[in-house]
């Protein structure tokens, strides 16, 4: 519910401090903060997966719109390749096709506690999107434009986004990460050019 997925175990660090606090799991967060769902009316998370070998429409046109956002953020990185809006890894991948996607969505997350804020009904919505062609694996961000509205009742919380694995010599974290303007990224432009998206 705290806007992160972690790997191998679970994650125990605080979105207070920097990602890679918690030395035992790797993490990658879209919007780390204190949520809490326990109150909350319409606060889910929904996990969703997507393969070419379970074939559909939908999942065909999930999988194009997956290697085509790929295919333009990495030409932004061929574009300024010392840019350090684009992370730790500045390495492309020629010929890139998605042929697996998961969607992890938190939808209408409340912050703690929720005893108290479901009541306002301002909500944050936000989603994980990774893509892989069996070798590669690239994460994207996505704040729907005015689906992240903390900020206007809870301007004072506080959120991370990026990714560790474990050290500070391998993290990163977006270049509002844990100030107020991130509680608005959905109104920026991302890393490759398109509104509220980052990879």
């Amino acid at each position: 519910m705290n806007g992160f997925i972690s790997f191998e175990r679970p994650y125990y660090g605080v979105s207070i401090k920097p990602l890679y606090s918690s030395k035992l799991a790797a993490i990658i967060a879209p919007f780390y903060a204190d949520a809490d769902s326990r109150f909350a009316k319409n606060s889910r998370v929904y996990i969703s997966q997507y393969s070419r070998f379970s074939p559909s429409s939908m999942t065909s046109d999930i999988l194009k719109n997956a290697t085509r956002d790929v295919v333009q953020y990495q030409n932004y990185v061929n574009r300024y390749p010392s840019s350090k809006q684009y992370g730790l890894f500045n390495q492309t991948v020629s010929n890139f096709t998605a042929n697996f996607v998961m969607t992890i969505t938190w939808d209408k997350v409340v912050p703690y506690p929720s005893s108290s804020t479901d009541r306002y009904g301002i909500t944050n919505t936000f989603q994980l999107v990774l893509s892989s062609n069996g070798a590669n694996l690239f994460a994207s961000f996505i704040y729907d434009d005015k689906g992240m509205n903390w900020w206007k009742r809870f301007r004072f919380s506080r959120a991370r986004a990026g990714y560790s694995n474990k050290t500070p010599r391998t993290t990163y974290e977006l270049p509002d990460s844990n100030t107020p303007q991130l509680l608005r990224i959905d109104s920026m432009t991302g890393n490759y050019g398109k509104k509220g998206r980052w990879m």
